[in-house]
């Protein structure tokens, strides 16, 4: 079944604002991310959140998590 669109987008803002708030709440804010991802079956936004997770003062990891929920929210607001 696929996800509400406007849950969905809901949780993505959410954990878009995790990720910008930094260090202290980041591993907190992989686990949510890969528990959305995974749950709306986005295999690439998954694998990202779970690389994040194994490694949050990972910058590459943040970069493409983050680049990813950037190009998925931009996505929803065409809808």
């Amino acid at each position: 079944m696929p996800p509400d669109p406007a849950a969905l987008a809901d949780d993505l803002s959410h954990a878009a604002a995790l990720l910008d708030r930094g260090r202290p709440g980041m591993g907190y804010a992989a686990r949510f991310l890969a528990g959305v991802a995974r749950d709306a079956h986005d295999e690439a936004l998954h694998a990202a959140a779970r690389a994040l997770s194994r490694d949050v003062s990972a910058v590459a990891a943040l970069s493409r998590a983050r680049g990813l929920l950037e190009a998925r929210l931009a996505t929803m607001d065409m809808l």
